[in-house]
């Protein structure tokens, strides 16, 4: 699968938080197992603890 090699090497150049995140969303997309809502669910609650950790 190129594309995702290509998209891992991407996600390796980003910064810690952002890369963790979307090698998150991309194995839970690849999985199959949640749903859209669930995802997005799943992202809004990665990004406040982000956002609260970098508050703190």
């Amino acid at each position: 699968m190129k594309i995702n090699e290509d998209l891992q090497k991407k996600f390796e150049e980003f910064p810690e938080e952002l890369s963790y995140l979307a090698k998150m969303i991309m194995g839970e997309l690849e999985s199959g197992v949640k749903s859209n809502t669930q995802i997005e669910s799943l992202i809004r609650d990665e990004i406040r603890e982000i956002v609260m950790e970098e508050e703190e």
